[in-house]
């Protein structure tokens, strides 16, 4: 995992209190809620400001899409640098 994949994944960790999922999984079917979302979405933004919206969690779901969203509104590169070595 990258920086953003591995952020995103301990805040998932937090809001839906689970140890065990992969970063294609789905954020609802893993049991989030509309309700914890908006949990999700302050977490998001405390490190990554004013980079995504609610709707943006709706529409990519998973941490690996999501990831790619902030990478690209940040300007940070994106790939899994453990994919490269040599």
């Amino acid at each position: 995992m990258n920086q953003i994949e591995n952020q995103l994944f301990d805040i998932w960790k937090e809001v839906l209190e689970i140890d065990s999922f992969s970063i294609e999984d789905n954020f609802f079917e893993l049991g989030g809620t509309s309700a914890n979302i908006i949990l999700l979405n302050d977490l998001i933004s405390t490190k990554y400001p004013d980079k995504i919206k609610i709707t943006d969690i709706f529409s990519n779901p998973t941490i690996k899409n999501l990831s790619i969203l902030i990478s690209q509104r940040t300007g940070q590169d994106n790939i899994n640098k453990e994919t490269f070595k040599f």
